[in-house]
C-alpha cells in the first residue's frame, strides 16, 4: 500500500502553532506530524509528502503512485486549507507556483 499525503493535522495534540516558525517550516512539521499519525495506524505503508504542490506537482505525483501501485491501493489525503471546495466533479484546487 502506498500513501500519498498533502497536508492536514487529525490529531489536536499534534497542534502547530503556525507563527511560531517560518511559514515553510510550520508546513514542514505540519507534515512531518500527519505522517506520524499515519505511520501509528499502518506502519509498514510507503508515505509520499507533498507540501504545498504546484498543480505539475500533483499531477506528476499521482500518475507516479499509480502506476509504481499497480493493483494495490493508494490512499490520497488531502487538505485544502485556504482554497475553495472540490468541484461536483472532485476536482481538486492548489496554488500555482507564483503563490
Amino acid at each position: 500500500m502506498q500513501l500519498f499525503v498533502l497536508m492536514s493535522v487529525l490529531d489536536p495534540l499534534m497542534y502547530v502553532d503556525p507563527f511560531a516558525a517560518n511559514n515553510q517550516k510550520a508546513v514542514e512539521i505540519v507534515g512531518a506530524n500527519l505522517q506520524h499519525q499515519y505511520e501509528r495506524w499502518q506502519p509498514r505503508a510507503r508515505y509520499k509528502l507533498s507540501l504545498d504542490p504546484t498543480v505539475d506537482d500533483v499531477r506528476k505525483l499521482c500518475s507516479s503512485l499509480r502506476r509504481n501501485a499497480k493493483d494495490e491501493r493508494v490512499l490520497f489525503h488531502y487538505n485544502g486549507h485556504g482554497v475553495p471546495r472540490p468541484t461536483a466533479n472532485g476536482e481538486i484546487w492548489v496554488f500555482n507556483k507564483v503563490l
